[in-house]
């Protein structure tokens, strides 16, 4: 997992695959590592009967299993589910970390079912999953439950489902969604994306020199990016341009 974590509690024979991170969890203790930097979208990779199963027999917590097991299903079900996990590892987790995780989950069961999905699609985006960031945003978007929201949600969907589609240099669909979003949040951020997004997804050098702002220092980067397409080692180039914009993209997403 990139570093080393101390576990107290016996490791499993066989390792929970998390099909979507790619990873093997080992222990309770590794499964805490994991909630701790993954609060938006934990309940969503960890609830289902599987991983209570693995718990049970893997990790020889039948106990905690059953609890886990009982509050699979109720609106406060995320927030029961992972604090009781964090809770019962011998002390993995510090004063401060448990306080914190348990104010974020707290604020996630005032928001409603919708504003919920989009926080867990945001953090798919901070985390570079634009594919499945794209997925979420979509899906959000078709919703019947949207027109229940305030329009500015709905406007903040398109705006993050633009900064993804441009973290994967889609710029013409980018452009749309940053249009769109302005028409609904009125937000000037929206409205700057788009029009730097326009501009480089039909590659104007105005870009040379880009107003100021957040957006169009991101997206002069990507056009600066472009530009080396022509030149030798382009590719290895591309590759860091691309990553930075992909960082910068992130703090792009509106709340």
């Amino acid at each position: 997992m990139g570093e080393l974590i101390l576990c107290k509690n016996r490791l499993a024979a066989e390792p929970f695959f998390l099909e979507g991170e790619e990873l093997h969890l080992y222990s309770i203790e590794e499964v805490c590592h994991y909630i701790l930097h993954h609060l938006y979208t934990a309940d969503r990779d960890l609830m289902s009967y599987e991983f209570v199963d693995w718990i049970a027999r893997h990790c020889n917590e039948p106990e905690l299993a059953e609890r886990l097991s009982r509050m699979m299903g109720t609106r406060e079900s995320g927030y029961g589910f992972l604090m009781s996990i964090l809770l019962s590892a011998n002390g993995y987790c510090t004063r401060e970390e448990l306080k914190e995780a348990d104010q974020t989950l707290k604020d996630l069961l005032n928001k409603s079912p919708m504003e919920r999905a989009k926080t867990m699609a945001d953090a798919d985006l901070r985390e570079g999953r634009y594919g499945k960031a794209i997925a979420s945003y979509r899906r959000l978007l078709r919703s019947r439950d949207l027109a229940k929201e305030p329009a500015e949600l709905a406007g903040n969907i398109r705006h993050n489902l633009g900064a993804a589609y441009a973290g994967m240099f889609l710029f013409h669909e980018a452009m749309r969604c940053f249009e769109e979003a302005y028409k609904e949040n009125r937000a000037r951020e929206s409205e700057e994306a788009y029009e730097l997004a326009k501009r480089l997804a039909e590659g104007t050098e105005a870009l040379t020199t880009p107003a100021d702002g957040k957006a169009s220092a991101v997206l002069a980067k990507a056009m600066e990016a472009k530009r080396l397409r022509d030149e030798e080692g382009f590719f290895d180039r591309l590759s860091e341009y691309a990553d930075r914009l992909k960082e910068e993209y992130r703090s792009l997403s509106l709340g």
